[in-house]
């Protein structure tokens, strides 16, 4: 439902850049890394390839500030804190480097979905690894409570958080430490931006960008299920007129393969309406898309 600065600890985010750096200055004279390793809830080590008579750790270490100082990392003391931020420490070796500041920003089709999703009965939560100050901001943006916002959660803070909800439940998410909590869920849902372990853990990978996309698989699983029970309704009533008849009388065979053909079309051009319903999705979001770029466009030629 948020933006976030790139960072690759197992978060791929879809916005430029917007974090600020400050440290030691960066690691000179090694080359690309020849290993690397993800910490779920902590970070990322990679094993550097270091030139012919070089000397020195060769692992550079991303990730939370408590993780880094588990790993025997000590930050200087007196260094700036932006409590509405995300820190994110780097570290050669046990040589702290510096810290990244990450600012988020939510999906401004997010806050109407969650809005709607509410006016529906549903109750909605953002769960998030990030800080509080910072999980507070978004919720407010959302239009979350405070009650409604668990931050500095771990993965299995998240997983133990979604096990607890009442079923049927729906988690949506894309980072590694994500993946426990998509696998509890009723349905996990892997944005388009996922990493690779979310994306495996999901039951449903949105193809295009943004939060619109669970709106989408929420309406078509409830049209899935009308569907389904009409079916079963004709069914029953298909095989409720035809049952007396063949009792009574003596069906020819080719009336009785017709009406089997018959039965089976009724079902099969029932279900069919669900492909005419995405169509008429996928056009009406194309004009919404339209019609935004043309606003978009009288608004920077004015």
């Amino acid at each position: 439902m948020g933006q976030r600065a790139p960072l690759g600890a197992g978060h791929p985010p879809p916005c430029p850049g917007r974090g600020a750096t400050g440290g030691r200055g960066a690691p000179a004279g090694r080359g690309a890394a020849r290993r690397v390793e993800e910490r779920p809830g902590g970070g990322r080590i990679a094993w550097l390839e270091c030139p012919e008579g070089g000397g020195g750790d060769d692992t550079l270490r991303i990730g939370s500030p408590g993780w880094l100082v588990s790993e025997g990392v000590v930050p200087p003391r007196g260094s700036v804190e932006a409590p509405a931020c995300t820190r994110v420490d780097l570290a050669l070796g046990r040589r702290w480097l510096g810290s990244l500041w990450l600012a988020d920003s939510s999906d401004p089709a997010a806050a109407p979905l969650l809005a709607s999703l509410r006016r529906e009965g549903l109750a909605v939560a953002l769960i998030s690894g990030d800080r509080d100050a910072l999980v507070q901001r978004l919720g407010a943006e959302l239009g979350l409570q405070r009650s409604a916002c668990f931050a500095e959660r771990t993965p299995e803070q998240k997983l133990a958080l979604v096990k607890a909800l009442p079923r049927p439940s729906l988690f949506v998410g894309d980072g590694i430490n994500d993946a426990p909590a998509l696998v509890a869920a009723s349905l996990g849902v892997a944005t388009l931006e996922a990493s690779t372990p979310a994306r495996e853990a999901a039951a449903i990978q949105l193809l295009r960008p943004g939060p619109g996309g669970v709106r989408d698989a929420i309406d078509i699983a409830r049209r899935t299920r009308r569907v389904m029970r009409q079916n079963l309704w004709l069914s029953a009533l298909y095989n409720g007129a035809a049952l007396p008849l063949v009792a009574w009388m003596a069906v020819p065979p080719q009336v009785a393969v017709a009406a089997m053909a018959l039965s089976s079309l009724s079902v099969v051009g029932n279900s069919a309406r669900l492909l005419v319903a995405a169509g008429k999705g996928r056009r009406s979001r194309g004009a919404r898309n339209e019609a935004s770029r043309a606003t978009a466009g009288g608004l920077l030629r004015h």
